[in-house]
């Protein structure tokens, strides 16, 4: 479950909160941790939901089969489960919002 935020809202929201005090910063950090939370438990019921429904059309499905669903691959393993199919830049973005969204957590917790 990856969320892509585009650079540009990235670079705004940045320059908009570099003047703000301390305070402020982290009630919008913790909105944003909020928000992004919420986006991320949507996309993963949805998710589970497409791959149940998937599930019980493709009961014979062979494994390493390679599906599609909304935009993003899964492989069909050995113990009849679906798992992410990352491209090599799709798996560094993943790599790059965690290490921020803990950098974050960090920061909160201080």
């Amino acid at each position: 479950m990856s969320l892509k935020i585009k650079s540009s809202v990235m670079k705004e929201l940045m320059k908009a909160l570099s003047g703000v005090e301390n305070e402020e910063l982290e009630y919008f950090k913790g909105k944003l941790l909020e928000h992004l939370e919420k986006l991320e438990k949507q996309e993963r019921t949805a998710l589970k939901k497409a791959l149940l429904q998937a599930e019980q059309l493709t009961k014979g499905v062979d494994c390493r089969n390679i599906r599609t669903w909304k935009g993003k691959k899964y492989v069909k393993l050995a113990n009849k489960k679906w798992a992410r199919k990352y491209d090599k830049e799709e798996k560094g973005i993943k790599q790059s919002l965690w290490a921020i969204k803990k950098k974050i957590d960090n920061a909160l917790t201080c």
